[in-house]
């Protein structure tokens, strides 16, 4: 108690402190001598005021409080420049920047390739912060065309699904390195905080540079990059039923950049959840409308990661990564078959990234080598259980070398990969299954139409993708075209097509349960022709965002599960299959960034294409057919309030599409107050998740929380 009263006081003292207004501050932009001055972004921090600048290059915030800024100016023409100040009471201040083009630093992206001007949604850090998510699944589950996956406990692992896809069709980098698991070939979300995280980059589909096994698409994140001063942050957040405390520390000494962030999440999980109609028959289902506690959901999970670069000269750096994720978690079950109220399970991942690259202006160059390895240790002593015991145990090499040259409109890159898995498991066939995977690529971006005003562009960016698995060849076309028009309203759009290759996961291959499943030796691999478009549009003076995208694909052997007629679950191709998407959103910002608000609706067609009599024409299992989104936020002084909403449709849980989970809404809300003392930012922020009390499924007989609070309290020295 005394230490909220103190907090309290503090927060008081200091909002009194900010409360002194009149303080301005103008920024004037300069571009290289000789040249015109391309659109720039200027942050002002703490504040998270954004404006791009007007024809001359000026900005003007008035009647700013006492207290520390950092400006932040951010270009795709530019390097990017900061600059922190003291801002006293009633002062004026004037803020000069004198753009520069970006020297031959190193690239930030663990792959670089040729084909940059193909559009992708990149996500900064600013922008991870500024939604105010708690992890990266969150942040995921309000973008356009993304799906999360989850069966509500904090645990358990929660994988993405792009376009319609699944989550296996899905490939998840993390500064290059896969995260998929060997045997189920998914990669969990909740494995990565989001103070580690950089940006994150969203494909749709595979790429030539970055894997062809991509069938849904490419989530690629990068951790957090140097900065040029260094930073320390601490978080602890509390849930009713878990907790969750963190810290970080960044920064550069002399040529040596550092990373450390460690965190813990821990508590009984246990929430409420209410019996409903999908769990059962309908109106007939025993206990409908009874509310539960979860139980057996408890957790103890603890994160780190360590990264080091250092510059050996101007042009060359090697660069270091070490992962640690340790976990033991209760595994409560679904509600059909059963609970499983004493099973528990552990997990631990080990994984280490090394990369030594070499980047001048004309080329750059890049070898990676990484190492991951996977524990799982589950038991349940129950003896109607039907598996008491298990081990598994998951080794991955890989090996990477890439290249990139440009020329004046011009650029082309090639490179190699090599990867062997291994899995040990006593529940697959022979306890033991491995393979070797090899692909290399090549692709080029060629500015065909670059006028010298700059003001419309084309680039067209063929590629080309051989992988080996084993003993199977695969040859994976691309081709792709973009143009920019950077006069108001700016444009942006693009066209692609390629194709995709995915083996079956070694699960589906050589899992061995007599009791409940049994894997497929005998599958194909799924191949899948992918057609994307999608338009771009922008007006810079009204700072609103405008996205449409449409997809059109085609997939053949669509690997999925299916229970037998002796109870088992077993892995079978469905011969052909088809996705069409179609993704709209649109984000307007007022008054200086004050009031900020966005919706979005997706419509996903994804059908059963093989005739069948009963499948045929039908709905592919769990992918929702319509889907909206809608943000607002508000911001006056150091306080903020934010509310997102989303609606999801019903999505059928059987091919025959005679049993579907029920539609639901599910609206969030937050309210944050900042608060700066010197160089320290505090902010206390209070949430409610769910908070229409909705009772909802994303996977059947898996109940998901109804409305839950959490409070959070972050300490930043920048």
């Amino acid at each position: 108690m005394t230490r909220l009263l103190f907090v309290t006081l503090l927060c008081f003292i200091s909002g009194r402190a900010f409360g002194q207004a009149g303080a301005s501050v103008e920024v004037h932009i300069l571009p290289p001598k000789g040249e015109y001055l391309h659109t720039t972004t200027v942050f002002l921090w703490p504040l998270n005021l954004s404006e791009r600048t007007d024809s001359r290059g000026r900005i003007v915030w008035d009647g700013l409080p006492e207290g520390y800024y950092r400006l932040e100016v951010v270009s795709d023409k530019y390097s990017v420049q900061d600059t922190g100040f003291y801002l006293h009471a009633g002062e004026f201040r004037l803020v000069v920047f004198h753009m520069k083009h970006p020297a031959a630093i190193l690239p930030e992206v663990v792959v670089e390739t040729a084909d940059q001007g193909m559009l992708c949604h990149t996500f900064h850090k600013k922008d991870i912060q500024a939604s105010r998510a708690r992890d990266l699944p969150d942040f995921l589950s309000h973008k356009i065309g993304l799906d999360i996956r989850s069966d509500g406990t904090i645990g358990s692992p929660q994988t993405a699904r792009i376009g319609g896809s699944q989550a296996n069709q899905v490939l998840v980098l993390l500064d290059g390195r896969r995260l998929q698991n060997v045997g189920t070939g998914e990669a969990d979300l909740s494995s990565m905080p989001l103070e580690w995280i950089e940006s994150i980059q969203v494909y749709r589909g595979g790429q030539a540079a970055l894997g062809g096994e991509a069938i849904g698409g490419i989530l690629s994140i990068t951790t957090r990059q140097e900065s040029g001063r260094k930073e320390s942050a601490a978080e602890v957040e509390v849930h009713p039923s878990y907790g969750r405390a963190g810290f970080l520390r960044a920064g550069s000494t002399g040529r040596v950049f550092s990373l450390v962030s460690f965190s813990r999440t821990q508590g009984s999980g246990d929430y409420r959840y209410r019996i409903s109609e999908d769990d059962g028959t309908g109106e007939f289902t025993v206990n409908l409308g009874k509310t539960y506690n979860r139980q057996n959901a408890g957790m103890v999970r603890d994160q780190l990661i360590t990264k080091f670069r250092s510059r050996w000269s101007e042009y060359t750096s090697l660069e270091a990564g070490v992962f640690l994720d340790r976990a033991a978690r209760g595994m409560p079950g679904y509600l059909a078959p059963q609970l499983t109220l004493a099973a528990r399970q552990k997990n631990s991942q080990e994984a280490v990234n090394v990369r030594a690259m070499h980047a001048r202006t004309s080329m750059s160059l890049s070898n990676r080598f990484s190492y991951q390895h996977d524990v799982r240790d589950y038991s349940n002593p129950d003896p109607m259980s039907l598996t008491q015991d298990s081990h598994e145990d998951c080794r991955q090499w890989e090996m990477e070398s890439n290249g990139v040259v440009r020329f004046s409109q011009l650029s082309a890159s090639t490179g190699i990969r090599f990867s062997r898995e291994k899995l040990t498991n006593t529940q697959i066939r022979d306890g033991e299954a491995s393979r070797n995977r090899l692909g290399v690529w090549a692709d080029a971006g060629w500015n065909v139409l670059t006028p010298e005003t700059d003001e419309f562009g084309v680039t067209l960016n063929p590629g080309l993708r051989w992988e080996r698995f084993e003993t199977a060849d695969r040859l994976l076309p691309s081709a792709g075209a973009s143009f920019t028009h950077s006069r108001v309203p700016s444009l942006r759009g693009e066209i692609s097509w390629g194709q995709s290759y995915r083996a079956p996961t070694l699960y589906s291959l050589f899992w061995m349960d007599d009791q409940s499943a049994q894997g497929n030796p005998d599958l194909l691999p799924e191949t899948s022709s992918l057609w994307t478009a999608r338009l771009i549009s922008q007006l810079p003076t009204a700072d609103s965002y405008c996205e449409a995208a449409v997809s059109d694909q085609w997939i053949e052997n669509l690997i999925f599960w299916r229970r037998t007629f002796d109870n088992r679950w077993k892995p079978f191709n469905l011969k052909r299959a088809y996705v069409q998407t179609l993704d709209i959103s649109v984000e307007q910002s007022l008054f200086s960034d004050l009031v900020r608000m966005g919706v979005g609706a997706s419509w996903t067609e994804a059908r059963d294409a093989t005739g069948d009599r009963n499948t045929g024409g039908k709905y592919l299992t769990y992918r929702a057919p319509r889907t909206q989104r809608a943000s607002i936020m508000f911001r006056y002084s150091q306080w903020e309030v934010s509310g997102r909403m989303r609606w999801i449709s019903a999505r059928p849980a059987l091919e025959t599409n005679s049993k579907w989970l029920s539609g639901y809404r599910m609206a969030d809300v937050h309210l944050s107050y900042t608060i700066r003392v010197g160089r320290v930012q505090i902010e206390p922020m209070f949430g409610v998740d769910n908070l229409l009390n909705e009772n909802y499924r994303i996977v059947r007989f898996a109940p998901m929380p109804l409305r839950e609070w959490y409070a959070s309290l972050s300490v930043t020295d920048w």
